[in-house]
């Protein structure tokens, strides 16, 4: 007698919301995104912010966000004029409200 055994995969999306149509406008998707409107909703960014304070603020709220992907959250949201982008140094930006 065989035993099957099914395997369960834990954390992943369901088949339907992986092949759900991509949001339209100026709808965020990303967690990351969605973290830092909230931080600019309480007036984190009325001051100008590097990057790096911004992934410092998620973590003292208990979120823990790869460097890159809050640099490119922040990139995103500047290129929809929810933040602006102020040039500091060569290569190095600081992100404010927009």
């Amino acid at each position: 007698m065989a035993i099957h055994r099914r395997r369960h995969r834990i954390g992943l999306p369901n088949a339907s919301a992986a092949n759900a149509p991509p949001e339209k406008g100026n709808q965020v998707r990303s967690q990351s995104q969605q973290r830092i409107i909230e931080m600019l909703g309480d007036g984190y960014f009325d001051e100008p912010r590097l990057p790096s304070e911004a992934r410092d603020e998620l973590k003292v709220r208990g979120f823990h966000h790869n460097a890159n992907d809050v640099g490119m959250a922040l990139l995103r949201l500047a290129q929809k004029k929810i933040l602006r982008r102020i040039t500091v140094e060569k290569g190095q930006y600081r992100y404010v409200r927009g």
